[in-house]
């Protein structure tokens, strides 16, 4: 009787412990599904994202991690366009990965922004060279135009030297002249101012007559 009892009571408590069990697994795994589905289907997370990017000249080197796969990219692109890429889970080995990549968008980007830098260098030279061959044409322009200045300044000069010649003869003309009126002027005012002076006579001369022709030889009356 005693022996029943014990047995009865110990497959009691292996019945609990497995109900327990059971139960405690159930409500374990009704709380874990719902993470799981919440990593999958959580909308905040984003499908991949850019976690370093290095850009020189044309060469763009990225690490990409995708949550939804726990994966890491690592792209290498050249004109905007996918050159190189490769997966990994260990992000030591992405960070190795992109930083060589990234190295190298520096040294292939070199010969580009040398190119750039003459390219540039020679369209200064070209603009320089063009804006000093302007100057220099305006220089010579302003030479021509100051040397024909020259020249009609010394042709006007040489004109009116000539003219001044001319002008100081006829200065000498119209002295003697003036010197000449004065002294008829004075001459006649002293005549006219001497009470000797004699006045006309009223009875004029007679006038001689015509004398007659005489007639030639062979002419008859």
């Amino acid at each position: 009787m005693t022996y029943r009892t014990s047995f009865a009571r110990r497959m009691l408590c292996i019945a609990v412990m497995a109900t327990a069990s059971v139960h405690a697994a159930g409500l374990f795994a009704t709380e874990a599904a719902p993470a799981a589905s919440a990593t999958a289907d959580d909308p905040s997370l984003p499908d991949q994202a850019v976690l370093r990017s290095t850009t020189n000249g044309s060469y763009t080197a990225r690490l990409v991690f995708q949550p939804q796969r726990m994966v890491y990219r690592v792209e290498l692109y050249h004109g905007g366009e996918l050159w190189r890429g490769t997966e990994t889970d260990v992000v030591k080995e992405a960070e190795t990965t992109y930083q060589a990549f990234a190295q190298q968008t520096a040294d292939l980007a070199q010969v580009e922004i040398d190119a750039m830098r003459l390219s540039a260098g020679k369209r200064y030279a070209e603009h320089m060279v063009q804006m000093n061959d302007q100057r220099l044409q305006g220089l010579r322009d302003d030479l021509e135009r100051e040397r024909q200045q020259s020249r009609q300044v010394l042709a006007q000069q040489n004109q009116t030297k000539q003219q001044a010649q001319a002008l100081s003869s006829d200065l000498r003309s119209v002295s003697a002249r003036l010197d000449q009126v004065q002294q008829d002027i004075r001459r006649l005012e002293k005549m006219k101012a001497n009470p000797s002076l004699p006045l006309p006579s009223d009875t004029a001369s007679p006038t001689p007559a015509p004398a007659a022709e005489t007639p030639a030889a062979g002419d008859k009356p």
